[in-house]
């Protein structure tokens, strides 16, 4: 009787024992299989396998400028925000904008319809810079102003041909 009770837990600790190990193995191929992208991506530095090219890299960062204008609108609207701090954010991200799709233009220029090289986006991006510091203030409010602006960003004045 007693090698009876001996046998079945000898066998019972084998079969627990295999349970263990096989759901052991389930676990860590799942663990294998979700860690794995994100073990290739930190080791990548977050890139995509071909690379990212310096206009859809652009169009990120006007996508990003503004979703943090309509991100600010709302703050304001909510009330989260004072008057001033919105008005000089909101100039601040306005003007990154600005300098953004300046740059994204003269790339698109550059390069034609096919992607720019890291020269042509260097020379789009001292063009703008230099292109920005000679626009002329709103008449109206004195609010700095970017060529081919119609219409002021703060009072709304009709801006001269010119400005």
């Amino acid at each position: 009787m007693r090698s009876e009770w001996t046998r079945s837990c000898a066998s019972w600790s084998e079969e627990a024992l295999m349970v263990y190990l096989v759901t052991l193995l389930v676990m860590l191929a799942a663990f294998i299989v979700v860690a794995r992208p994100l073990i290739r991506s930190a080791r990548d530095g977050g890139r995509e396998p071909g690379g990212v090219s310096p206009r859809s890299d652009l169009i990120g960062r006007r996508d990003a400028a503004y979703r943090a204008i309509k991100e600010l609108d709302f703050e304001y609207q909510l009330g989260n925000l004072s008057e001033s701090d919105y008005r000089g954010l909101r100039e601040r991200y306005r003007r990154e904008a600005a300098a953004i799709l300046r740059e994204l233009d003269a790339v698109t220029k550059t390069a034609g319809a096919g992607e720019a090289s890291p020269s042509s986006l260097a020379t789009a991006a001292s063009t703008s810079t230099a292109s920005s510091q000679a626009d002329p203030p709103c008449p109206s409010c004195g609010t700095p102003t970017e060529a081919g602006d119609r219409r002021c960003w703060s009072c709304g004045a009709r801006l001269e041909a010119g400005a």
